[in-house]
């Protein structure tokens, strides 16, 4: 895809053809997901191992902290298989991104029993992470001014 993922959904432990497969089901979508769309908006899954191992080893070998590792809490090497959201800004605001990139890293979370975690603005935004449908954790200081103002916001996500 061009561009910029809005939601990207990072997937513990599986593979992308299982991922994949998954993400037909949840979506309701026969055939090569790189011709489907939903609600205008276009869905890949990327296989990141060998960025992310790169990624890492760098950050090791300069002893530099990983910011996103330490917000989610979680060893994120086994996180290298990811969902990408594209769609075109200008029909959308970011409540629908949000929405669609909540609810399917849930029901992903479910339909492979395993941990996602979810981030808007091409992971600029981390959102929340499930376990096996469960929310384990919501970074509601990294969304809170990100969704402020949004007629959307996550379920007990800025009330507390």
């Amino acid at each position: 895809m061009n561009g910029e993922a809005f939601v990207r959904i990072a997937v513990e432990s599986r593979d992308r053809a299982g991922v994949e497969s998954a993400l037909r089901e949840c979506l309701g979508l026969k055939g090569d997901l790189s011709e489907a769309s939903v609600l205008w908006f276009h869905v890949s899954v990327e296989d990141l191992s060998a960025e992310l191992a790169y990624t890492r080893a760098f950050l090791r070998a300069h002893r530099l902290g990983d910011e996103v590792a330490d917000a989610w809490g979680l060893d994120l090497d086994a996180f290298v298989v990811e969902v990408q959201i594209f769609g075109q800004r200008e029909c959308f605001g970011k409540e629908v991104e949000a929405v669609l990139g909540d609810q399917l890293g849930r029901a992903l979370s479910v339909r492979l029993s395993c941990r996602t975690l979810v981030s808007l603005q091409g992971g600029e935004v981390l959102l929340r992470a499930y376990d096996q449908g469960v929310m384990i954790r919501d970074l509601r200081e990294r969304y809170a001014s990100f969704l402020a103002g949004s007629s959307w916001l996550p379920a007990e996500g800025l009330s507390k």
